[in-house]
């Protein structure tokens, strides 16, 4: 066993007032819960999901493992990640593949000519996520969640730890200071490459990260 220290780099908070008038008099549109859920998926998820995606790409860089894109060759790309994981005898089981819609879209139009194309393209389609590639989970995300110049990460879910030391979000019906409900919300969190999984990992890119 080994001993390491972290350091939580995001430390992100926010606050929302709902004016009592104002929510009287948008027929009780913006009720604090709902407005609550909105900040949570639209604030929240997508900053920890660039933070997580952001390291695993450093981290596949870290491991000599970031490679860059072959021209007319996506599912190649994904071949070549896979070669790095099974290399580290991480499990099919637990694998992920997160791409972006155009990385996503070139692994389609590849597919749709080879000989298996109808059995790719269920798998993509059918199960989950957007669907399957080789046994491995696929996960569109939007480009703005990569880090600059990346287009596609392959990772096992045990080689990246999310951390988050504070998550706290509370709903005031009595504060002094708005006649209203007030919605607060603290959070502390990151996330790292094990250093014992590194080889877990693998990206296609070009560049350098930002």
């Amino acid at each position: 066993d080994t001993l390491k220290a972290y350091t939580l780099a995001n430390d992100k908070c926010f606050k929302i007032a709902i004016d009592e008038g104002n929510y009287t008099e948008q027929q009780f549109a913006k009720k604090a819960g709902e407005v609550l859920k909105i900040e949570m998926d639209e604030q929240y998820t997508p900053a920890v999901d660039k933070v997580r995606l952001t390291k695993a790409a450093i981290g596949a860089a870290a491991a000599s493992q970031y490679y860059a894109p072959t021209a007319n060759d996506a599912y190649g790309d994904v071949l070549k990640m896979s070669a790095c994981l099974d290399e580290a005898k991480a499990p099919i089981t637990g694998r992920v593949l997160f791409v972006t819609p155009t990385f996503y879209n070139n692994i389609k139009k590849e597919i749709t000519t080879t000989v298996n194309a109808s059995e790719y393209n269920g798998k993509l389609l059918g199960k989950g996520f957007v669907g399957e590639l080789d046994g491995t989970a696929v996960v569109k995300v939007p480009s703005s969640y990569f880090p600059t110049n990346t287009s596609a990460i392959m990772l096992h879910r045990d080689a990246l730890l999310g951390a988050n030391k504070i998550k706290n979000v509370k709903i005031l019906d009595d504060s002094e200071l708005v006649d209203g409900k007030v919605i607060k919300g603290r959070f502390i969190f990151d996330a790292f490459v094990l250093d014992a999984k590194k080889k877990a990992v693998a990206a296609i890119g070009t560049g350098s990260l930002s």
